[in-house]
């Protein structure tokens, strides 16, 4: 069974006797019989975020998307883009307006590709 087949998401969470259970520590913890995340008792949806920035730029833009609510990391990479970002936010709509709004309008950030988390 996973969350789209009818079952219910958060019952099956907070059954005790499953793996990865939730606990009521406040840590991130993976589902993968779900694909589900947890920050705490909330539960979150990632995306990883491709950054080409203006050239000698990458380090400044890095730091100021490190500043981002819902920015987890902002890694400077070697290769076809400048920066790896993991963004998370309790919802796709949430997470998807950040990227719009925040991310893609910082300055010195050319281009962007956004690749969502799945668990297959």
């Amino acid at each position: 069974m996973n969350a789209c087949d009818g079952g219910r998401l958060v019952d099956r969470l907070a059954d005790p006797h499953r793996s990865g259970s939730v606990s009521h520590n406040k840590t991130r913890r993976r589902f993968p019989d779900t694909g589900a995340y947890l920050k705490g008792d909330v539960m979150t949806v990632q995306s990883y975020v491709l950054v080409q920035t203006l050239v000698g730029q990458a380090a400044e833009v890095a730091e100021n998307l490190r500043q981002i609510p819902g920015v987890t990391r902002a890694e400077d990479v070697i290769g076809p883009y400048d920066i790896i970002v993991h963004a998370e936010a309790d919802s796709v709509d949430e997470l998807g307006a950040m990227i719009v709004s925040k991310i893609q309008q910082s300055e010195g950030i050319t281009r962007t590709v956004t690749c969502s988390v799945v668990n297959l």
